[in-house]
């Protein structure tokens, strides 16, 4: 063979070769007429891989079948994609007797891979391949030559051959027994004989299938044929070309009838189905697992459970979260499923069935899916129409939220036992893990809605959901807690095996011992050096508090919130010696309680920012998840540090890989370094980011040393870190001794050393030198902290720069940072020893106004304080005994973008988890009416809703705005209407006497009871007709909430501001009253309760 010979040959083999893999040598050794691959098409035209015919491409060309799950194929193999419009793709017919035309006597094999997106619904259809029915010109319009489709039948989807007989007179149809599903690829295949009505066969991924002529009856005729095209994906465009809703590759067609054999061999799948284990189901529950890296369509591969948890209901508005060894948060993959199951009684007889989704779900009931939902749509552009309100589904029954989904069906049960399971995907590309609202209800004997469950009742109602969810929330706050201990067992053992080593150092010490002052009453330590300084001073410490006011202002100290009448009660009735102790024992034993009320305290010192809005837009992420996840594990803080330094974790969900984000910021580090050395040494360094500090003991290079060891490489100097020349030459006050571009390497300023490096990771090592042992400065500004935060001044002041800083008590700062670091830096420890002194518990005093000098800061009793913002608004919620009720943190409540483009930081349910709500421009469409009620009452409190910096003392100086939100805000507002979720609705329904509800509304809102003369001035304002107050046929009104999906989505709609603003109107309005009690004494109970709440005692600790 000559070369030109040679040359022509490999051009000819090129698409072949060049597109060749294991499946297409299965094919073509079976020499095919006609094989549509679509990997090598990038023209309109897609030709026959043998032969001359060739296609009109019109489609896009996604993944076809690919390794891992399909291993014969090539890693980029592409497959055609249709969408149900009736595109497809036509392929013209050579001519008469062509390699496309049949007669009697004739065999075809017609093969595809096909992954529909859904199940073809029952009595229809879609194309997969045939010749004829185009309705061209020319050609009759029942020319069906044949046709491969696929049938929805009951229990989904079988195989459909149809052709039309020579006579063009009668349809014969045939249609498979075998059924395959939705979403994932499936290779399909048909062999005939024609003229032999017997032969037919059809073939599921490799499978023989048998089936019926359910149309024009088995037949031994010709068929029709003629010149007419041949398409794929639809047999003419529309709708009445049963276009293919899906994907297709590898069509190809043989004129003779291949073996089972060789057809089993097409399809090879390394896919591993899912198996459920019915027996291991826990009775009553229902048990759920998620499933990482599997797609976000069905076509999904079974991998094993990541985790595993158990429900009492089919409903999933949270999920446990996923950690690392170290007990971090980190990222699911972008898209995961979730399967739970379970096996539940139903009544023999027809049922309603609810499956609400955010996007792609499935109900099994017994085998077979009876409910699905579509993949979630994803970006628009702001200008979309407001959706209409979701259609009812009974008269109370919760009202479908904005961004999902719902598919309503009628399920008809023999009776018994029925296996549930429930598959739904999480997630999605672009699109934030969020379940919404999942759900599963059920509806019997026209009965309202109920969450589907093996045991348990909730009624999706309004008031149904939101309990449940309020209570699912607690839940889970338990399981993560547990899952944490369990992950991060050796990271644990490795803090305490440090925490022996740093004991055994201490212990070389010399320790500091306290005097007792015999003449002074002393509880432990800490009062003996605090008797000590008031003796040489010649004066008395302030008298104990009464054990009222000390219940309320360790409730508040604790956990943040006033204590609940049960509270007060238990204490009370407690009668023997140590019952203060044993009271502070079980308000430290809140874990949950406790890192709610201090959270808030660390997003200020840590500057933690997130923004619902463009989250990398100079924020941080919103690390507020772990600082939580911390207090509540009552994590050493030496390890809290350590971990805040690494900055690992999830960046968006609330890791401390958050606190690395630094948008907009020329040296990003330089500013996390001055936050870390701000709360953790008391150096306040920010001076030091442009130039040297002209009044503290470090410089420039001391501040970029850190950030370097930070950023775990030298650190270039910007342009913006100088200070302009004088213009007349004179030399400036502060100076810079580092030139911009000038690289700083990686170096630890303060104290001595360590021996050596103990860490490679310049991290490691900052957060090594910041807890040494040998460095006291750590543990002596932590403790310092909590003193300032209990006491209200502190040992050292300001608590955050101690740069001139002396403290009052040396000899007690020196004890209380010995006693954290052998405590193991145990936070709780501190606070349980100064809880417990009689320095704490003494009465206030009111002199202590400033801190003033170190000298003169003697702590005869706490200086007074005022509740924080958080404090106060907690409080209001916990004595109305209502939920806060508002609206998720975002701007996109449908769930349609991206996290990097907006956050959703859930429904508040404590105050700390509130952030600024980003509507800057006062866009009345993306207003967020509850929350921004809270939001107004924080602000005015000193709460900040952006913290670019950090602080630790926040503006507390009173304004005439703080008591005018509290007496006319919509805060006051909702606590102290008497609505049906009110406790004090339920306390004035109670049968007692006028006395004894004016006492029991004393110690829920102020904590103590009344005295005479303010019991004698609110019984006469009551008990005007107290008798005859209950209407006793009143029933409790049912909240049903219309629910308007206004979003980012369509804010610039004319009826999204319009919506808002009807929003915002009936915010301002409250909670709507009870009708249960008669208006008049509602009101003059309500105006007890605005005088109580209004009242200066509330919102001071006592």
């Amino acid at each position: 063979m000559n070369w030109a010979k040679r040359i022509s040959v490999l051009f000819a083999l090129w698409p072949i070769m060049l597109w060749a893999d294991a499946y297409s040598d299965k094919v073509l050794a079976d020499k095919p007429v006609a094989y549509w691959r679509f990997s090598a098409a990038k023209s309109p035209t897609v030709k026959s891989v043998v032969g001359d015919l060739s296609g009109q491409l019109i489609q896009s060309l996604p993944p076809g079948p690919r390794p891992l799950y399909y291993p014969e194929f090539s890693a980029d193999n592409k497959s055609m994609a249709f969408d149900a419009t009736g595109n497809f793709l036509g392929v013209a017919d050579p001519g008469k007797k062509s390699v496309l035309d049949f007669a009697k006597g004739d065999s075809i094999t017609i093969e595809a891979w096909v992954a529909p997106k859904q199940i073809v619904p029952a009595g229809r259809f879609m194309y997969i391949a045939g010749k004829g029915r185009t309705y061209r010109k020319g050609v009759p319009q029942n020319n069906q030559n044949y046709a491969l489709r696929l049938v929805g039948v009951k229990g989904g989807s079988g195989l459909s051959f149809l052709f039309r007989n020579a006579a063009n007179t009668t349809w014969h149809r045939w249609t498979s027994n075998g059924l395959l599903g939705a979403g994932e690829w499936h290779h399909v295949a048909l062999t005939y004989t024609f003229g032999k009505g017997s032969s037919v066969l059809g073939y599921i991924d490799g499978q023989p299938t048998d089936g019926a002529w359910d149309m024009g009856g088995q037949t031994d005729s010709a068929p029709w044929t003629d010149d007419d095209e041949l398409r794929i994906g639809a047999s003419q465009g529309g709708a009445s070309g049963i276009p293919f809703d899906g994907r297709i590759d590898e069509v190809a067609i043989y004129r003779k009838v291949l073996s089972a054999e060789r057809l089993a061999g097409r399809f090879k799948s390394a896919r591993r189905e899912f198996t459920l284990d019915v027996d291991a189901l826990p009775a009553g529950k229902v048990r759920a697992t998620l499933h990482e890296g599997i797609g976000e369509n069905w076509n999904y591969v079974a991998t094993d459970a990541a985790a595993q948890f158990d429900s009492a209901v089919f409903a999933f508005p949270f999920l446990p979260k996923k950690y690392n060894a170290k007990g971090l948060i980190v990222d699911r993959s972008s898209s995961f499923l979730l399967r739970a199951a379970a096996k539940v009684n139903l009544p023999k007889g027809e049922h309603r069935i609810l499956l609400r989704a955010r996007t792609s779900a499935r109900l099994w009931m017994d085998g077979k899916v009876v409910a699905s939902t579509k993949p979630a749509s994803r970006n628009s552009n702001g200008h979309q129409p407001v959706p209409v309100l979701p259609e009812s589904l009974g008269e109370f029954t919760r009202m479908l939220r904005p961004g999902m989904q719902e598919q309503l069906v009628k399920f008809t049960s023999t009776g018994g036992e029925q296996l549930v399971l429930l598959e739904a995907f999480v997630g999605g590309k672009s699109l934030r893990p969020e379940t919404g609202e999942l759900s599963v209800a059920i509806s019997s004997d026209g009965k309202s809605f109920q969450l589907l469950s093996p045991k348990t009742r909730v009624a999706l109602t309004d008031d149904g959901w939101d309990a449940f969810a309020r209570a699912e929330r607690l839940r889970m706050f338990a399981v993560d807690r547990a899952t944490r201990a369990n992950v991060s067992q050796a990271e644990a053992a490795k803090w305490k095996q440090r925490h022996s080593i740093v004991r055994a150092t201490v212990e070389g010490q010399p320790k500091v011992v306290a005097t007792n002052i015999t003449n002074l009453p002393s509880q432990n330590a800490i009062d003996d050096f605090i008797n000590l300084k008031l003796s040489k001073a010649r004066r008395e410490p302030l008298a104990l508090t009464d054990d009222w006011a000390f219940l309320r202002r360790v409730a508040l100290d604790t956990v943040g919130v006033v204590p609940t009448p049960e509270q007060i009660a238990a204490f009370q009735n407690d009668k023997k010696p140590g019952r203060r102790a044993r009271a502070i024992d079980r308000f430290l034993k809140d874990n949950l309680g406790w890192a709610d009320h201090w959270t808030s305290y660390w997003q200020d010192v840590l500057a933690e920012n997130p923004n619902i809005l463009k989250p990398m837009l100079n924020n941080t992420g919103p690390f507020r998840f772990w600082i939580h996840e911390s207090l509540q594990d009552n994590k050493p803080m030496d390890r809290f540090l350590t971990e805040l330094v690494m900055m690992e974790g999830s960046k968006y969900y609330g890791g401390p890989a958050g606190f690395a984000m630094a948008t907009q910021n020329d040296v990003p580090m330089a500013a996390k370094a001055q936050v870390l050395a701000q709360a953790f040494l008391g150096r306040q360094m920010k001076c030091a980011r442009c130039h040297d500090a002209p009044f503290h003991d470090f410089d420039q290079k001391d501040l970029f040393g850190i950030a370097a060891m930070l950023q775990q490489s030298p650190l270039a100097v910007p342009k913006t870190s100088s200070v302009p020349p004088l213009p007349d030459g004179r030399k400036p006050r502060v100076e810079v001794s580092l030139k911009p571009g000038s690289k700083v390497p990686p170096a630890w300023p303060f104290a001595k050393p360590l021996s050596e490096p103990i860490h490679a990771n310049t991290r490691a090592q900052l957060a090594a030198q910041i807890t040494d042992p040998a460095n006291d400065r750590f543990a002596k500004v932590m403790v310092n902290r909590v003193w300032k935060r209990y006491l209200g001044w502190g040992i050292v002041e300001p608590v955050d720069d101690w740069s001139e800083a002396e403290p009052s008590h040396p000899l007690l700062l020196d004890w209380l940072a010995r006693q954290f670091v052998e405590s193991g830096y145990d936070l709780k420890h501190v606070a349980r020893l100064i809880l417990n002194s009689h320095t704490y518990q003494r009465q206030i005093d009111t002199a202590a106004v400033k801190p003033g000098e170190a000298a003169t800061r003697f702590f005869a009793g706490p200086a007074r304080r005022r509740l924080t913002a958080e404090q106060i608004v907690d409080s209001l919620f916990a004595v109305s005994g209502k939920a806060m009720g508002v609206e998720l943190l975002t701007l996109d409540v449908d769930g349609r973008r991206p996290v990097t483009t907006f956050l959703n930081l859930g429904s508040p349910r404590r105050a700390w988890e509130f952030t600024s709500l980003s509507n800057e421009r006062d866009r009345p469409a993306l207003a967020i009416p509850k929350a921004q009620s809270v939001v107004d009452t924080l602000k005015n409190f000193g709460w900040r809703d952006a913290r670019q910096d950090a602080i630790t003392a926040r503006d507390d100086v009173p304004n005439v705005l703080q008591p005018a939100i509290l007496l006319n805000g919509i805060i006051g507002k909702r606590a102290t209407q008497l609505s049906e979720d009110s406790a004090f609705t339920a306390l004035a329904l109670k049968n007692i006497d006028t006395k004894a509800m004016i006492e029991k509304l004393y110690l829920r809102i102020l904590s103590r009871p009344p005295t005479d003369k303010e019991a004698a001035l609110f019984f006469d304002h009551i008990c005007q007709t107290f008798a005859f107050r209950v209407l006793k046929d009143a029933k409790p009104a049912t909240r049903h909430v219309k629910v308007h999906a206004v979003s980012w989505s369509n804010h610039l709609h004319a009826d999204a501001t319009r919506i808002k603003l009807e929003l915002e109107r009936l915010a301002r309005e409250g909670d709507p009253p009870t009708a249960r009690l008669r208006a008049p004494w509602r009101e003059s109970f309500e105006d007890v309760v605005f005088a109580l709440i209004n009242s200066p005692e509330f919102i001071f600790v006592p």
